[in-house]
């Protein structure tokens, strides 16, 4: 399809402002995308510091809590109500009847026995002790009630009226006596004090090492958890949750269900890590999530709470989003004037191009007298005046070409005369040479002593290997003018012909000869052909002094090419001189040891650089040789 150089100017200069807002929106996507991982991992960050505050809140108002547990007020009482249980007659009767009595009165009555154990020296200690003091030094009642409970599980004293009078089915009691230190609860919403608070219970023992009671707070833990969502608003639509390690909601920034199980929801499902972010759709819109886990702080391990930050993702990048949204508008209205711009300037450039181009057909025609008119001073100008300067030096080469062709010609008639001439004149004297010594084996070899008969051998052999030396350059030298006839060859049927043939020749029976599998190639057959003869001819002369000769034809395939090769175990070569290898007349063995003109590799080299491919060799010296050659690929 043709297409104009003005609408390519079009196009081109449409592509590169295209391109150009391309690269700023995937920047805008780039800078929103490292926004909004800014913002999670500050958030992920804020949520950690967030639960850590909480975390050392309920730490040191535990350890503040535990500094009274060992006061000596708080342990005599407690002894003294251990010893006068002791004397009862069943203790177990009077704790069932006193809770009894206790569980049965309207929540609103004090009866006297109740009185006694919430106005008793102990609980007026604990309530201006704990109670009161903590709420006038933080401002709010920290430990809304704080209790006493001996080792029968009986209440000694407490600042306020109790569910029960028997603490041994609550689980804060019976988690204390487990842990035989001091435990942190579970939030719960407290009804006697009216608050969402943590149990934080210690277990108490006498000097001799025996359980003598427990002491139990309730630490108001909702006023912390909103001290601490006031450190974390940072978006106006950020939305921070509290939430259990299993998945009940504790607290949220807007109106929830106190305890809610959220443990199905999608985003708690996606919680697993001990911190991290996540992106999630709600409602039709994307939303940010960042979350920690509460580890705890110095001894206390924490509650195991996840807290939970969400941002509208909108929010968060309206400035960018607002930023991108402009700069589409200017984006289109550049694109709008570049292309009213290019459509101007095209037409000025084309204009002269046309009849550039004009000139061109005329002059590959061969009209090689045409010139192009074109005045303009620029480029185009330039390229003009250069166009005509190459017609010019194109004729006056193709007259050059003319002269050489001719002169190529009238060589190439002395090279057929001189092959001729070496094929003729050559040859009879050497027909002579070796009919007359034959004569003279025939007629005179019994006249003649051991050493003529000899020098007669040297002649005949000489003159034998001058006409195969010449048979091999007059073959080298018309490689060179033949034509390539190409066609697809099965390289295995080829190599598989050629090896029946040489051992039918060299009747050496003994040589194994395996060819493998090969791929088929493009090129001359009965080039090819002569490429494996003198190969495996070579392979096969160089195995005649190894007992056991294996010779193998193999292939590989490397790139846009398939390399055949020929390996043997004969008496190989050294490397060093593995440059030697394919020039003519060159043999790194003598005619003694093996016989040969240095003519084979030559040929093979040449019927292969004419085919487009490489011919390589590597051996070593005793272990044998390999010849590799390479053919494109069909």
């Amino acid at each position: 399809m043709k297409i104009k150089i003005r609408t390519k100017l079009i196009i081109s200069f449409y592509l590169g402002l295209l391109l150009m807002m391309a690269l700023a929106l995937y920047s805008m996507g780039v800078s929103q995308k490292t926004l909004q991982e800014s913002v999670a991992r500050s958030s992920m960050f804020l949520a950690q510091e967030m639960l850590t505050r909480i975390d050392a809140v309920i730490f040191f108002k535990t350890e503040e809590f535990q500094a009274h547990s060992g006061h000596f007020y708080l342990r005599k009482d407690l002894l003294a109500s251990n010893q006068a249980f002791a004397k009862l007659v069943n203790v177990q009767t009077y704790i069932t009847q006193r809770d009894r009595e206790w569980v049965s009165a309207p929540k609103k009555e004090i009866t006297p026995f109740m009185k006694e154990l919430l106005t008793n020296n102990l609980s007026n200690t604990l309530r201006e002790e704990l109670v009161e003091f903590y709420e006038k030094k933080y401002g709010y009642k920290v430990f809304p009630e704080v209790c006493v409970t001996n080792k029968y599980g009986a209440i000694v004293a407490s600042t306020k009226k109790t569910s029960d009078y028997l603490q041994t089915d609550e689980e804060w009691y019976q988690k204390a006596i487990a842990e035989k230190d001091y435990w942190v609860g579970p939030i719960e919403y407290d009804e006697s004090s009216e608050v969402f608070a943590n149990d934080i219970v210690i277990s108490l023992y006498d000097e001799g090492g025996n359980f003598s009671g427990i002491f139990k707070a309730v630490l108001n833990t909702g006023r912390i958890i909103r001290d601490a969502e006031l450190f974390g608003r940072e978006y106006e639509t950020t939305r921070i949750s509290l939430i259990t390690k299993d998945g009940r909601l504790i607290y949220r920034t807007i109106p929830f269900k106190f305890l809610e199980d959220v443990s199905e929801k999608t985003f708690f499902k996606r919680i697993k890590d001990e911190r991290g972010s996540f992106t999630a759709k709600v409602g039709g819109r994307d939303k940010l999530y960042s979350f920690a886990r509460s580890t705890g702080i110095r001894g206390f391990k924490g509650l195991g709470w996840i807290l939970l930050l969400e941002h509208d993702v909108d929010e968060i990048l309206k400035h960018a989003i607002s930023l991108r949204n402009r700069m589409m508008i200017v984006s289109s209205v550049l694109i709008i004037i570049g292309m009213v711009i290019a459509f101007f300037i095209s037409f000025f450039i084309t204009k002269p191009l046309a009849k550039l181009t004009k000139g061109a057909k005329i002059i590959g025609k061969g009209d090689l007298d045409h010139r192009v008119e074109i005045k303009a001073q620029d480029e185009i100008g330039e390229l003009a005046l250069a166009f005509n300067e190459m017609a010019e030096k194109r004729k006056r080469a193709q007259e050059e070409i003319k002269i050489y062709l001719s002169k190529l010609e009238a060589t190439n008639r002395e090279l057929d005369a001189f092959t001729y001439s070496v094929s003729h004149d050559l040859r009879a004297p050497l027909r002579a040479i070796t009919g007359f010594s034959e004569m003279i084996v025939e007629d005179y070899g019994d006249k003649l002593d051991q050493d003529g008969q000899r020098q007669l051998g040297v002649i005949q052999n000489s003159a034998q290997d001058m006409g195969k030396l010449i048979d091999d350059l007059l073959a080298f030298s018309r490689l060179g003018r033949k034509s390539l006839t190409k066609s697809k060859i099965d390289m295995h049927t080829l190599a598989d012909e050629v090896t029946e043939t040489l051992q039918l020749i060299e009747k050496k029976q003994k040589i194994r000869l395996n060819v493998k599998d090969l791929p088929s190639a493009l090129g001359d057959r009965a080039m090819i052909r002569e490429v494996f003869v003198n190969l495996l001819s070579n392979a096969i002369k160089y195995t005649g002094p190894v007992k056991e000769p294996v010779i193998e034809i193999d292939s590989r395939t490397e790139g846009d090419e398939n390399i055949y090769y020929v390996t043997d175990n004969g008496v190989g070569f050294d490397m060093k001189y593995v440059d030697k290898l394919f020039q003519v007349f060159q043999r790194l063995h003598s005619a003694e040891e093996f016989e040969g003109t240095g003519i084979g590799l030559a040929l093979v080299q040449r019927i292969i650089h004419r085919h487009g491919g490489r011919v390589w060799g590597e051996g070593k010296v005793n272990e044998g040789a390999t010849f590799y050659f390479s053919l494109p690929r069909i």
